[in-house]
């Protein structure tokens, strides 16, 4: 026997197996699947798309089979329209909504029918401790769509799906649940998540944040690409995560990693949150492409983490003002490594000192290694300043091929209290004279033996 839609199942007098054709008449070919009676169990809540409870009988429901091989959104209701569910061409308005999704904010009547199944999808996932979703295709969103932090294991995988944002309001598109307080966040931090083949598009006003992640250990994000957002993922004591294969375009700033307090702009993520108390440590990028058709802030920044390495990354486009940037004002133990880096923004960075810069960094102490970058318009490469009260920063720069200066004279700013080293580097820094002239700020003096202090440079010409 064929049922119409999912929720007919809750009037069906048929006690036995049937074939759903789809969700609701609002979402033609989605929702639909095979669905059977499991008897002498009692009463149990409904679960939209998964599981419903007939009125005239409690004493058994319908469940939807396969289900615990991953959850699809489609099972949920998805019609990739900007139409809510109040406007859709069956109206669903609240009291409806309340019965089917369950009474409060988890659907509301002015949803879009596809952030009612996405945010269904992951409720589900939570409610049945299934780990995998799937998604495919075109999704439209109007508002934030929540991942319980009750989802300890994630494996989501987006099977090139495009999620978009249909309004101007500034909201996360997708989110985890936030921890209550610190200790919470201390729990949920054994969470992993692994999300991949995604596309995230804000609305245009760039407005919208894609991925606002909470504490994990391990993550991984690869395949996702982030556009026209001011933010593209924020990450939030996400220790040990995994960046692959990455595109940036047209975002204000694209990742984000920091802690319980984002400590550039004082905000509280989760009660408790203290400054640097949770961190972003041991964070890896490996292929990341960004592209701004005007100007960008930032491409990767990084907040008081330690640990961070970057590889195999391309910066292109108009304008990014900072490429890739380190801010700690915490313990001297913090470490970038960027490698193998193709800079292409036809407008490069201003001069040194003024805040732009390629990598900029902004840290008590710690070490900084840039190799095999190669820049083919005018930018500032390095802009180092060490936070007062720290110790000293130790920064080395090899297998440079090629560079232009911003300029045709800057190439560095050095705000203090550094140690420089240069080796096997070509273009302007192929000798020691012409590849210091290019640190403005304090420039650093070369450097002996041992006790000499800090602003002072080796360096080590290409062999011949």
């Amino acid at each position: 026997m064929i049922i119409r839609n999912f929720w007919d199942l809750a009037i069906c007098t048929s006690y036995s197996s049937h074939y759903v054709d789809q969700f609701d008449s609002n979402t033609p070919s989605t929702g639909g699947g095979l669905f059977t009676w499991v008897e002498n169990v009692g009463a149990v809540t409904t679960i939209p798309g998964i599981r419903i409870q007939n009125v005239a009988n409690t004493n058994g429901y319908w469940i939807r089979q396969g289900y615990e091989e991953g959850l699809k959104a489609e099972w949920f209701g998805v019609n990739r329209t900007t139409a809510t569910l109040a406007a859709s061409p069956t109206p669903i308005l609240q009291a409806t909504a309340d019965t089917r999704y369950g009474a409060g904010v988890v659907v509301v009547s002015t949803d879009t029918y596809d952030r009612a199944a996405l945010r269904s999808m992951f409720l589900a996932a939570a409610s049945l401790s299934i780990s995998k979703v799937n998604t495919q295709g075109v999704y439209q969103i109007n508002r934030n769509v929540e991942i319980p932090k009750t989802i300890n294991r994630l494996d989501w995988n987006g099977g090139g799906a495009e999620i978009r944002a249909t309004v101007a309001t500034a909201f996360s598109m997708i989110s985890v649940e936030t921890p209550t307080n610190e200790a919470d966040a201390q729990i949920r931090v054994d969470n992993i998540y692994s999300i991949s083949n995604l596309m995230l598009t804000g609305n245009g006003a760039i407005s919208q944040t894609g991925l606002d992640m909470g504490p994990s250990f391990g993550s991984r994000y690869t395949g996702i690409h982030y556009k026209n957002l001011i933010l593209g993922h924020i990450s939030k004591f996400n220790l040990a995560a995994r960046f692959e294969n990455i595109r940036i375009t047209d975002c204000t700033v694209g990742v984000r990693l920091t802690s319980g307090n984002d400590d550039l702009n004082a905000v509280l993520h989760w009660t408790a949150g203290t400054t640097g108390g949770s961190q972003c440590n041991a964070v890896t990028f490996n292929n990341v492409r960004a592209y701004h058709n005007t100007t960008g802030l930032v491409v990767i920044q990084v907040i008081n983490a330690n640990g961070i390495t970057v590889r195999d990354v391309i910066i292109e486009g108009s304008r990014w003002e900072k490429g890739i940037e380190l801010y700690s004002v915490l313990s001297t133990v913090k470490q970038l490594k960027v490698s193998d880096m193709h800079y292409e923004c036809v407008t490069g960075t201003t001069a040194a000192g003024t805040d732009q810069a390629v990598v900029y960094v902004r840290i008590l102490g710690g070490q900084i290694l840039l190799d095999n970058f190669f820049g083919q318009y005018g930018a500032v490469l390095l802009d180092t300043d060490q936070s007062s009260g720290g110790a000293w920063v130790s920064i080395k720069i090899t297998n440079l091929p090629f560079w232009v200066l911003q300029g045709a004279t800057d190439g560095f700013w050095n705000g203090g209290n550094a140690q420089w080293e240069f080796s096997n580097c070509g273009g302007p820094f192929i000798t020691e004279a012409t590849a210091i002239a290019t640190i403005k700020g304090t420039p650093p003096l070369l450097w002996n033996a041992p006790g000499d202090g800090t602003n002072r440079y080796i360096f080590t010409p290409i062999p011949v």
